[in-house]
């Protein structure tokens, strides 16, 4: 089996490099060519129900399955190609090696999930393994069929369009099915949830190994979260009598997200479950490491807001995030993630390099927590007011600074200027300095004991505004002025890590001319927009460079001049940090080259231009090997050069009316 599930992925190798990874489990492309080879079949949902209703038996092997029973490929599809029916996959566990449902009790619950479902979505075509695909005994053509099948399984559970229904475990408040199987109604009794039990104990070969740890199912639950809408995956476990159309099944039934993980995490999970067929277990960790290949080079936006998360799923889910390269925003607001899931966090920030949003508002995150997101955040120079946090801690403060101040007296509001220490910020701020109507204004002091912050500057509308200086606990530093409680005006910050700013503020963040210096010696001087650099600027590097340009979103962008340390002068041209093209515009040495008799020929700059190989242009310029004459005029006199111009500076090269002196025009080069 492991060498021809080989063999069939390799067979559509081809295929699937046509469509963009993540955008082929998004198309209606991939499902047809499933479909068009028939290994999968596809049944209608109506025949489920009628089989429920009144036959009352059970699902027979897809080979003793009748024709009408199953969609035709072409009536699945519109003329051009779309979905014309709605696809609709079933994960669940199998009662026995022989039959998953030897009592029929898994097909009521989906006929009535499907009766449910048929008057927002019509007739469905179904994905039930044990239906759709051949099962033993095979013949040969059949196995083959069941191999291409099997390289193809993730597919049901990845494509964003497939609806997933998750048999989980025994649906809440659902004892047993009603011995009147014509109106798949289900009855709450305990007797006869005896007697189910009983019965199909009773069977032979019964297994009653629990979704959770076996190896499909577990694989199905994941991929299923990956691609999909939390909506269009219904974890059965939740359906009760409660559930009396498919408003409630879905409000009732929607399943929890779980965090993508790892490959390798996966791995040791699967390591654990148990697989009917050994071989399976490799199937199945090849065909995730695939899915997961596929998100992470899509994955734009994720939204996990609400879903209840703790430190764990965190834990996990940083460990993903690290390797989505095209992730942008990332919503954690409203779960439990403490200090110890912040900490995860922040380790996995630097290595999202296109990560510019992320909300973690409403959780139990304290001052150290945030503290170190906020350093993660600024030392890869991400945009200030992408990181949306706040400190539990600081909630807790201003919950009761309100209440205070609610249960002030009247007597207060008379006091003006006093210069008592009072405290205003909770049990770790204290504030000393002048007040007026019973807010701070004028000059004061407010500290924190614990976290270190200090400010001694000027107040107004208990806010502070005018001219101060601020200290935290890092070492971070800013002096300048203040409007609204946050920095406005000129200012300068220095970080706690050796940064230094010199500038413009607006609204708490870099905009307008200002100079920056960084840890490790370089030099920005030039214009700030939204915290980073854009608009004109000036790098100085630390090993001397000098980079005169136009910056966008805190990258090089668009047309600009390095100046090297060794006296080269360069034209690049960058697009959104990535170099295009560069060229040597100036040297101080000039080029040699040798004629077929090996006489060496300096030559102008006017009739060579230095250029770098492809190959070559992402790295910093190596000039080839320079020959310098002896004396480069021999002549009696110097009619021929500019005397003012920079030394050995041929004329040719400013002068161009004069025929006899051919200068070649610059060749621009084109990065990959």
């Amino acid at each position: 089996m492991a060498l021809a599930y080989r063999e069939a992925r390799a067979s559509r190798t081809e295929k699937e490099h046509a469509i963009p990874r993540l955008e082929y489990y998004s198309s209606a492309d991939c499902i047809f060519e499933a479909l068009n080879q028939n290994d999968v079949a596809l049944l209608k949902s109506s025949w489920i129900i009628e089989i429920a209703k009144n036959r009352g038996g059970v699902l027979p092997r897809r080979q003793d399955m009748p024709t009408e029973a199953f969609w035709k490929c072409r009536e699945i599809f519109t003329a051009n190609g779309s979905f014309f029916r709605t696809v609709v996959s079933i994960s669940h566990i199998w009662f026995t090696s022989k039959h998953p449902d030897p009592d029929g009790r898994n097909l009521h619950i989906i006929a009535r999930i499907l009766n449910y479902m048929t008057p927002v979505y019509g007739d469905m075509a179904i994905y039930w393994d044990w239906c759709s695909l051949y099962q033993e005994p095979r013949s040969v053509e059949e196995q083959s069929s069941f191999d291409r099948a099997l390289s193809e399984a993730h597919l049901w559970w990845m494509h964003s369009q497939v609806l997933k229904l998750l048999m989980t475990g025994e649906p809440e408040g659902l004892s047993a099915v009603s011995v009147n199987a014509s109106s798949l109604t289900f009855v709450a009794s305990a007797a006869i949830a005896h007697e189910h039990s009983k019965a199909i104990g009773d069977v032979e070969g019964y297994d009653a190994l629990p979704y959770h740890d076996r190896g499909w199912p577990n694989f199905e639950r994941e991929v299923s979260f990956m691609n999909t809408s939390p909506t269009d995956v219904l974890d059965l476990r939740h359906f009760d009598a409660a559930c009396q159309d498919y408003k409630s099944t879905v409000d009732r039934c929607s399943g929890k997200r779980p965090p993508p993980i790892t490959p390798k995490s996966l791995g040791a999970r699967l390591e654990k479950k148990r697989f009917t067929v050994e071989s399976d277990r490799g199937v199945a960790q090849r065909l995730y490491q695939e899915c997961f290949m596929s998100w992470i080079s899509g994955v734009k936006d994720l939204n996990f807001a609400g879903h209840n998360y703790h430190d764990e799923e965190i834990s996990c889910l940083a460990g993903a995030i690290r390797h989505c390269g095209r992730l942008h925003h990332l919503d954690l607001s409203a779960n439990h993630i403490t200090n110890e899931g912040a900490k995860r966090l922040a380790a996995a920030v630097p290595r999202c390099r296109r990560l510019v949003h992320l909300e973690l508002q409403g959780n139990h995150i304290g001052h150290l927590g945030v503290a170190l997101l906020h350093k993660s955040w600024s030392h890869v120079r991400k945009p200030e007011e992408g990181l949306i946090v706040v400190s539990i801690d600081a909630s807790v403060e201003k919950e009761d600074r309100q209440d205070r101040e609610r249960s002030s007296s009247k007597e207060s509001q008379d006091r003006e200027h006093s210069s008592s220490q009072i405290e205003l910020e909770g049990p770790d701020f204290f504030y000393e300095g002048m007040y007026k109507n019973n807010q701070r204004h004028g000059e004061g002091t407010l500290s924190n004991r614990v976290t270190g912050f200090k400010y001694v500057g000027q107040f107004a509308g208990d806010l502070m505004q005018g001219v101060g200086k601020a200290q935290w606990q890092d070492g971070s530093t800013y002096h300048g002025q203040w409007f609204d409680g946050q920095k406005n005006g000129r200012g300068e910050f220095t970080s706690g890590s050796g940064v230094k700013y010199t500038g413009e503020w607006v609204t708490g963040h870099r905009q307008g001319r200002g100079m920056q210096e960084y840890e490790d010696g370089g030099k920005y001087s030039g214009m700030w927009r939204n915290g980073v650099c854009g608009g004109q600027g000036t790098y100085v590097f630390a090993n001397g460079n000098r980079y005169e340009g136009t910056w966008q979103n805190g990258r090089y962008n668009g047309p600009g001049v390095m100046h090297n340390r060794d006296g080269t002068t360069e034209r690049v041209l960058y697009n959104e940090g990535l170099l295009m093209s560069r060229a040597v515009l100036m040297t101080e040495s000039l080029p040699v080259m040798h004629t077929r008799a090996g006489q060496a020929i300096t030559l102008s700059l006017g009739k060579a231009t230095l250029r770098q190989k492809r190959e070559e242009v992402h790295k910093p310029t190596q000039l080839p090997k320079l020959k310098i004459k002896g004396r480069l005029i021999d002549r009696p006199t110097c009619s021929d050069y500019d005397l003012s111009a920079p030394p050995l500076r041929p004329l040719s090269t400013r002068v161009s009316g004069n025929p006899s002196q051919y200068q070649a025009p610059p060749l621009p080069l084109t990065a990959r």
